[in-house]
């Protein structure tokens, strides 16, 4: 007996580059074709709705909030079986998240994520690269550079709390961040 060989794609790059547009986009054709979909967002990002992915644009897709990769386990065995999930802000959680990707894929599932792969002093995600090295598809979104207006915008610039010794992790939009290329990036780095 032949078993079904699932997926995982995922969407990478800076804030304001489509990411969770992407994932939305995805999640709705499946909605269309009434597979069993789970979408998790971490809940660290309470930015615009407590329960769905929702993109700068407003798009959204109803989802579960979730604070680590034990309590997805949780609610896939409850659920029992799903075909597809779809994960947002994948960076927030912990690396193990690459080894419960893989499984699920053995077991048939499409999975599609998104992500920064790099954070605001441009230094990769532990969790996302992981995830990207197994991936069977890895779509590198760009975003509008703040500085130059040119679609070549690979790295989220953080507007405040920009030292290199500040917490990795500070949940923001626009108030907080932007895109910015490589050459119009800054950090303050401290030794």
């Amino acid at each position: 007996m032949d078993q079904k060989l699932g997926r995982i794609e995922i969407a990478v790059g800076p804030m304001f580059s489509g990411k969770s547009e992407w994932l939305v986009s995805k999640l709705r054709v499946h909605q269309v074709a009434k597979d069993k979909i789970l979408a998790i967002r971490h809940a660290l990002d309470n930015r615009y709705h407590k329960e769905d992915i929702t993109s700068h644009n407003d798009s959204s897709f109803q989802a579960q909030a979730v604070k680590d990769v034990a309590e997805i386990k949780k609610i896939i065995q409850d659920l029992g079986e799903i075909e597809v999930l779809g994960i947002d802000e994948m960076q927030f959680f912990e690396t193990n998240l690459a080894d419960l990707l893989l499984e699920l894929q053995k077991k048939g599932v499409i999975i599609y994520g998104a992500g920064l792969d790099l954070d605001f002093a441009g230094e990769p995600w532990e969790t996302t690269a992981k995830i990207m090295s197994f991936a069977d598809k890895v779509e590198k979104l760009v975003a509008v550079c703040s500085v130059c207006h040119l679609v070549n915008a690979t790295r989220t610039q953080r507007l405040t709390n920009n030292s290199t010794t500040a917490d990795k992790i500070l949940v923001g939009g626009k108030e907080s961040y932007t895109a910015r290329c490589v050459l119009h990036h800054e950090v303050i780095r401290n030794k």
